[in-house]
C-alpha cells in the first residue's frame, strides 16, 4: 500500500483540511488518489470530515468514513458508550488500498485512543505509512511537535515533512517554523487557514511520494 498518514499534535489542528487539500490538488494533477478516516467521533448530523475528504476525491463518505459515533469525545471512548467495539483490525481493513496511493487521516493527536485495542500510533505503525505530521502554530507548538516526533521515532515509522498550520492567524508567530526547522532538521511548511493551494515546495516534497 503507497501512502501517508496525516497525523496531528492534537485535536482541532487541521488535520481534514491539510488531508484534502492534499487531495484535491493530486486530483487536479492528474492523480488517482483515494482519502481514508476509518474512525470519528462527533458525528451527529453526518460527519463534516467525512464530507470534505470524501468531496476531494469524488469517493462516497461513507467509503471514506465506515465507522462514525456521534459523541465528541475520544473514538474509543464514543464507541464504548455506543456499545459498538471497533479494532484496529478493522481500520486497517477499511483503510487498506493497494490499487490507489491512499492519504489516511488518524482522529484526534497522536496518541489519542482510536480503537478498543490501540491508538492512532498503532495504525500508523500497523499501516506502515510515512508520517505527515500537522501542528497548528501556536503557543506550545513546539513542545508538542517534538514530544510527538519523539513518539513517531519511538514506533520506528518516519516522519516525512511538518506542516505549520496557521489556523488563527492571530496567535500565529512566524519564528516557529524557524525553531522546527532548527530542532528537527525534517522540511517544514507553513500553510495558511484559507490557503486554497499548496505551496511548491509542499507540493514537491509530496509528490517525491506519489511517483
Amino acid at each position: 500500500m503507497k501512502g501517508l498518514f496525516i497525523t496531528g499534535t492534537d485535536t482541532d489542528v487541521g488535520k481534514t483540511y491539510v488531508t484534502s487539500l492534499l487531495a484535491r490538488e493530486l486530483v487536479a494533477l492528474g492523480y488517482a488518489i483515494s482519502v481514508r478516516k476509518p474512525i470519528a467521533s462527533g458525528c451527529v448530523n453526518g460527519c463534516a470530515d467525512a464530507q470534505q475528504l470524501a468531496a476531494a476525491t469524488g469517493e462516497d463518505e461513507m467509503h471514506v468514513c465506515p465507522y462514525r459515533f456521534p459523541l465528541a469525545v475520544s473514538p474509543e471512548r464514543a464507541m464504548r458508550y455506543a456499545n459498538k467495539p471497533v479494532t484496529l483490525t478493522d481500520c486497517v481493513t477499511a483503510c487498506k488500498n493497494k490499487n490507489t496511493f491512499t492519504l489516511v487521516e488518524g482522529a484526534g493527536g497522536w496518541l489519542s485512543p482510536l480503537a478498543i485495542d490501540g491508538n492512532n500510533a498503532d495504525l500508523a505503525a500497523r499501516l506502515n505509512l510515512p508520517i505527515m505530521l500537522v501542528v497548528a502554530n501556536r503557543l506550545g507548538c513546539i513542545n508538542h511537535a517534538l514530544l510527538t516526533l519523539a513518539s513517531i521515532q519511538q514506533y520506528r515509522l518516519d516522519c516525512c515533512a511538518i506542516v505549520l498550520n496557521n489556523v488563527n492567524n492571530a496567535s500565529a508567530d512566524p519564528d516557529n517554523i524557524t525553531d522546527l526547522q532548527r530542532l528537527t532538521q525534517l522540511p517544514v511548511f507553513s500553510l495558511e487557514s484559507n490557503e486554497a493551494q499548496l505551496s511548491a515546495a509542499l507540493m514537491q516534497r509530496l509528490l517525491t511520494f506519489v511517483k
